[in-house]
């Protein structure tokens, strides 16, 4: 609940540093280069396979890159030493404490690297978008964080980016098919339109993720994977008695 206050704190923040932020109305943001490489529609045609590579699409590379870098150093972090301390301080701080987890350095260590991932989640959003403004990040942003962690599994990066596919495209695939989709209907009309209804199987999974499978689509996998490999070497072949 805390860490939600500091949504609504943050905005009031941010609207009232116009200067800085560019208040209510937000800022620009200017063009980005990096290495002497610029990701703006001014530069001249750049095709690779014949595809336009313009901003858009550089940008969408750069984000797919660095996603997966993400994912990589995250899947190390969890894999090593501070991952187990993490969970441990996670799951019981006393026991962490006991074991010789630092508490407060952890928590600030956790904080520290969740901020980072944060800022680098927004620069590109904000470049993608080409602007910033405070009521980019509101309550229902947080929300959606969370539903995207909740469903993918708590602890695991590879839970983590697959929560995040489903949330963001569910919306989209519903867009796409709301007319053949019974009960859906067009924004601003009377009935359900695909927005609210991805809210709803948001909600509806959320419950039934926490009631069955608390580890989320990461736990999913994992059991999965562990039936197909007892499967394995459980095989007909191998149990079979000799002749």
């Amino acid at each position: 609940m805390a860490s939600l206050g500091l949504v609504f704190v943050g905005q009031h923040v941010l609207n009232s540093a116009t200067p800085v932020t560019g208040g209510y109305n937000g800022r620009r943001t200017p063009d980005f280069e990096l290495f002497g490489f610029t990701f703006t529609d001014s530069d001249p045609d750049l095709y690779v396979l014949g595809v336009p590579f313009d901003r858009t699409e550089r940008l969408w590379y750069l984000g797919l890159v660095l996603a997966g870098l993400g994912w990589f150093f995250a899947r190390g972090v969890l894999a090593g030493r501070p991952g187990r301390a993490m969970r441990t301080l996670r799951d019981s701080e006393i026991a962490a404490a006991v074991t010789g987890v630092d508490v407060p350095v952890y928590r600030a260590k956790a904080f520290g690297l969740s901020s980072m991932y944060a800022g680098l989640a927004g620069v590109l959003y904000a470049l993608s978008i080409g602007s910033v403004a405070p009521e980019s990040f509101a309550f229902d942003v947080s929300v959606q964080y969370l539903t995207m962690i909740v469903l993918g599994g708590l602890g695991s990066a590879g839970g983590a980016v697959a929560g995040a596919l489903f949330v963001t495209a569910l919306p989209l695939v519903l867009d796409e098919y709301s007319g053949s989709v019974p009960g859906l209907s067009e924004p601003g009309s009377d009935g359900v339109s695909y927005a609210e209804a991805s809210r709803y199987a948001f909600g509806a999974l959320v419950i039934v993720i926490i009631l069955i499978q608390p580890a989320g689509l990461a736990g999913i996998a994992r059991r999965v994977s562990n039936r197909v490999r007892r499967g394995t070497r459980d095989s007909p072949d191998d149990l079979a008695a000799p002749a």
